[in-house]
């Protein structure tokens, strides 16, 4: 569940929130970044350890209206990986870029830094992912985060 509270305590969102997924999946991961244009802009991980997964997006009005229908926008589609531990940062003209580690199944030992920047209408800015970091296999528990450079 998503609430938006202002300072003086009131449910800016309804007593009873958002709700972000309605996955019967595993949901995990949960990030959120205020994005340049005032939305709220969440991403997440649905999946297993089992080799297959997604991230899923979500934006957020700073009213409360859902933008992406169906519960959110899938924005990495795993297939054979299982991308995981996804992180997010707001970029320029209401764009975000989410960064995640690739491959995160418990049985893989290959496990590299992948991002990718989103329009605001969901739709690629870069034309698919891009490898960050691929030197060597990351460790398991390595959570990266990003940070904007302004630019």
């Amino acid at each position: 569940m998503l609430y938006r509270i202002n300072r003086n305590g009131k449910m800016l969102w309804g007593q009873d929130g958002i709700t972000l997924s309605q996955a019967s999946a595993f949901n995990s991961g949960a990030r959120v970044t205020e994005a340049s244009d005032g939305d709220f802009v969440f991403v997440w991980a649905v999946g297993s350890d089992q080799g297959s997964g997604n991230l899923m997006m979500q934006r957020v009005s700073p009213q409360g209206r859902v933008r992406f229908d169906g519960g959110g926008l899938l924005a990495v589609n795993g297939q054979s990986l299982c991308p995981g531990w996804p992180d997010i940062v707001a970029a320029d003209n209401g764009d975000v870029i989410i960064s995640w580690v690739a491959d995160l199944s418990l049985y893989s030992l290959e496990k590299y830094l992948r991002a990718e920047k989103f329009r605001a209408d969901g739709g690629s800015a870069w034309g698919g992912p891009v490898t960050v970091f691929d030197a060597y296999p990351l460790p398991f528990a390595h959570f990266p985060r990003i940070a904007a450079d302004g630019n």
